[in-house]
């Protein structure tokens, strides 16, 4: 309750309104501003392919910058007198409500104002949270957490306010997929964040069994690197600032020891994951570039034959790309057997349901002969046993 009124006296735009809490015998209710839209997820799903322009692209980053400048409130609160702030702790799409602003365009998806609900969850910090023990919260959503949660990547330090920035990465990310590729294709990525069992899980995973060295889950490193290749993600477009943002600021495993907290108050240190006043410079300076050049916010390239994200594995990784087994020497006259090279191999299980997995298959002469079928995963598996 007490976040809640905290939060009513902020009175930020992208924090939802909560008006009041009602008492009836046993039962305790809350009530607050009424979401047109639903939550950012059923958004998306509602709208399953918007049409870019830029409008929508510029209207999107603002709405970033509504929540990250909510976050930044949440953060630090009465910061300069050393008062009370706070902690989200379960940022997600369906934690983000969804209000509308403008009346519905014939050519365009209209951004809603996006607003940070559940703070059911929020807690308290000062400003040293940091050197404090962990603080206790249970019943978070497991898939936004970030890697501190369980990697020691911060031992001896409380639960950052950067925990939020994790998450808010995630969002961002997911965005950027709904905006360039639709919601069938986000649905896709999503469901190929998984662990070793194909179970649903964080957006980080260990290198090594039993290693508490946290890296970015492999898929979420695919997907950056293929839409690093779409033309929306170019340099020097809001699509390609926006991801560079997510990759290199928020999805950022290492945490490190922040400078000296000053009236701006605290910043990172290169490499590591900022904070939320860090994250609503870099957005602004976004802006900035997009009031020089509408072409900043989208090229006016068609995207018509664009339908499908294809994660791009990384050909360095022996997991990724694995060759089942080498041509062997054949007597003179005989051909060559053909190798056969599994793109993401991980995709490939030993059980015995059948999955069909894309199979390039190199000519006689050159690689670069290669060509492209479809075979099942178990029939490969046959061959080589």
């Amino acid at each position: 309750m007490s976040v809640h009124i905290a939060m009513r006296q902020a009175q930020h735009k992208n924090i939802i309104e909560f008006i009041a809490a009602v008492e009836r015998g046993y039962d305790r209710f809350l009530m607050f501003r009424w979401a047109e839209e639903g939550n950012l997820r059923t958004f998306w799903q509602t709208n399953t392919r918007p049409i870019l322009t830029p409008t929508v692209i510029r209207d999107t980053v603002f709405q970033m910058i509504g929540l990250a400048d909510a976050l930044h409130k949440l953060h630090t609160g009465n910061y300069r007198t050393g008062g009370e702030s706070f902690r989200h702790g379960d940022l997600k799409p369906e934690n983000i409500l969804c209000v509308t602003i403008s009346p519905p365009s014939a050519t365009h998806i209209n951004i809603p104002e996006l607003k940070i609900s559940d703070m059911g969850l929020a807690k308290h910090h000062n400003v040293a949270t940091e050197l404090r023990p962990p603080t206790s919260m249970r019943y978070t959503t497991t898939r936004y957490e970030p890697p501190e949660v369980i990697s020691p990547v911060g031992f001896g330090q409380g639960r950052s306010r950067r925990y939020d920035m994790w998450s808010l990465g995630c969002v961002i990310l997911e965005t950027i997929i709904w905006l360039l590729y639709g919601n069938q294709n986000l649905e896709v990525f999503n469901g190929k964040i998984v662990d070793e069992m194909g179970q649903k899980s964080h957006w980080f995973e260990f290198k090594m069994k039993g290693s508490h060295v946290a890296t970015v889950h492999h898929h979420v490193q695919s997907t950056l690197r293929a839409l690093r290749r779409d033309q929306e993600c170019a340099s020097g477009t809001a699509m390609g600032d926006l991801l560079d943002i997510v990759q290199t600021k928020l999805l950022v495993v290492k945490l490190g020891t922040s400078t000296a907290v000053g009236e701006a108050g605290p910043k990172s240190i290169p490499g590591c994951r900022i904070y939320s006043e860090e994250l609503l410079e870099s957005l602004s300076h976004m802006v900035r570039k997009g009031e020089l050049s509408e072409r900043y916010w989208f090229t006016g390239k068609s995207r018509h034959s664009i339908d499908r994200l294809v994660a791009i594995p990384d050909s360095e990784s022996p997991i990724q790309q694995t060759m089942l087994f080498p041509p062997p020497a054949l007597p003179r006259g005989h051909r060559n057997p053909i190798p056969i090279i599994v793109q993401e191999a991980d995709d490939c299980s030993q059980s015995s349901q059948q999955r069909t997995i894309m199979v390039p298959v190199p000519g006689l002469g050159s690689p670069s002969n290669a060509r492209t079928r479809r075979v099942s995963c178990s029939s490969v598996l046959r061959t080589i046993r």
